[in-house]
């Protein structure tokens, strides 16, 4: 299921993913992704689809690497059933970007700080969000939000 901030009165009715081009600080785009092996790839997907031409390359690319390591994430670490959706989130302001990635998941500790493992494969998700979004965080109450921002150009 897609959401945008779209309207189709007075003209065709927009891409589903892409909406209308988007006021400052509005929601561009909303996903429901299904859990499982592809939902990383789907964030990147719709991500790629909703701000291409929008932002700087080099921001997209990013933006697409740092929302597929919080998917991940909410896959790995989330406590998620079987059929449990991950919801992305697209907004565009007229500087910056901000993506955010929630899932009903509750348990867990979200943090940066981790000792170095040299022979690990993985699990620097959220170090590579620390380095390369102007600013991120994380929402608690009934679900897991974590958010990212970044500069448009």
């Amino acid at each position: 299921m897609i959401a945008t901030n779209s309207s189709t009165e007075g003209g065709a009715p927009p891409d589903p993913v892409r909406g209308v081009d988007a006021a400052p600080d509005e929601l561009r785009a909303e996903i429901a992704i299904p859990t499982g092996a592809g939902a990383p790839r789907a964030a990147r997907t719709v991500i790629g689809l909703c701000l291409a031409g929008l932002v700087a390359p080099a921001v997209l690319d990013d933006a697409e690497l740092l929302a597929s390591e919080l998917v991940t994430n909410s896959l790995e670490h989330g406590g998620l059933g079987d059929g449990a959706l991950v919801r992305l989130r697209v907004y565009l302001a007229p500087e910056t970007l901000r993506l955010e990635i929630e899932n009903a998941g509750t348990a867990g500790v979200v943090t940066t700080r981790r000792a170095a493992e040299p022979a690990a494969h993985g699990g620097y998700g959220l170090e590579l969000v620390d380095l390369l979004a102007a600013s991120w965080g994380v929402n608690r109450n009934h679900n897991t939000n974590v958010w990212f921002e970044m500069a448009r150009a």
